[in-house]
């Protein structure tokens, strides 16, 4: 889109739901430049977030936001808006008054300089009081950054936002902590952990084969423990290639969602698979079909080796949050091959 103060009208139509989710943009400076938006139904893959500025971010859905340029000339403020499928509040007046007070637009950012991290923060920290739209209830809102330094980032050109809450009342559901898929000779290792269970009956895990049509593969029984709650299972016939999971959310109330999309590579390949690329905090890589050892060596521009390791398995996931932004090469040495990739840190 061109700019001046635009509205996209953009949203996802799913089996159960056509949601119209809107977010705004008012540019605050003068150079011409053009932006990207899009809304995402589901939680973003990193729900960590600064527990001194938020208590947590919403697991139902999110925006991308991408400048045409990285530059502090892409300064602007966000609008971001909900609706009751957002599930703003908890049903009780007195929490609900409370959770719409703490709600706030969520920033996921870090610095140059490694001050913040790549989690959810509070632009101008958890002081900062964000304007909500007149007639704003938990249902239906839209909030807007009182920083015009959104959606600008030091770090890429591509920024996520969603809703987030300084209130324990505030529901936006942050069930999972992390969900993943681990590829082992022939069958998956899934795992996923979650927190802050209520009202919950079970989980059923789906597998697919194209991520589009889903078949379940077993059920797992909820713990509805406040604390961190661990949940494991296996796949024991994945499919030839790629295979995609996710998990379907069965409540007491009959209300049902699902999990973000997990996959896994399962069979020989001659090729090296690395994603995603660029990366931000870490790389998953999945090896080549062999049972020998393979060591695993990051590399500079300048051919120094930054991070070694060793491993048997046919997948490695590696975090590289250490590393400055740039360009990196993955070379992998088994005692047959080996191979090379690039890759960029952001």
């Amino acid at each position: 889109s061109g700019f001046t103060n635009p509205v996209f009208p953009i949203g996802k139509v799913s089996a159960t739901d056509t949601l119209f989710a809107p977010v705004e943009i008012t540019k605050s400076a003068s150079n011409a430049f053009t932006y990207d938006a899009e809304y995402f139904q589901g939680s973003y893959s990193d729900l960590t977030v600064d527990l001194g500025q938020l208590h947590h971010v919403s697991g139902l859905e999110y925006w991308s936001i991408n400048s045409s340029t990285a530059s502090v000339a892409a300064n602007s403020t966000v609008k971001l808006s909900w609706r009751p499928s957002s599930l703003v509040g908890n049903g009780i007046p007195a929490n609900d008054a409370t959770a719409l007070n703490d709600l706030v637009v969520a920033h996921y950012f870090t610095d140059l300089v490694g001050t913040n991290p790549f989690i959810w923060h509070i632009e101008g920290g958890d002081l900062s009081v964000m304007p909500k739209g007149a007639g704003s209830t938990v249902n239906y809102g839209t909030l807007t950054t009182n920083l015009s330094n959104s959606p600008y980032t030091d770090a890429a050109n591509t920024i996520f936002f969603t809703l987030g809450t300084r209130s324990a009342f505030n529901l936006l559901p942050v069930k999972f902590l992390d969900f993943t898929a681990t590829p082992k000779l022939n069958e998956v290792s899934l795992k996923w952990i979650t927190k802050e269970e209520k009202g919950l009956l079970y989980y059923e895990l789906e597998q697919s084969k194209d991520a589009i049509l889903f078949s379940k593969i077993e059920k797992v029984t909820a713990v509805n423990g406040v604390d961190q709650n661990i949940y494991t299972a296996k796949d024991l016939k994945p499919f030839t290639g790629w295979n995609y999971y996710r998990l379907k959310i069965v409540e007491a109330n009959g209300k049902v969602s699902y999990s973000v999309v997990v996959k896994a590579w399962i069979g020989g390949t001659k090729q090296l698979l690395l994603y995603p690329n660029p990366a931000q905090k870490e790389i998953k890589i999945i090896l080549p079909g062999s049972r020998s050892t393979s060591t695993i060596a990051i590399v500079n521009s300048n051919g120094q080796v930054v991070k070694q390791l060793t491993t048997t398995d046919q997948s490695a996931t590696i975090n590289i949050e250490f590393l400055n932004k740039g360009v990196y090469f993955v070379k992998i040495f088994t005692d047959q091959q080996a191979f090379v990739q690039k890759f960029s840190k952001q």
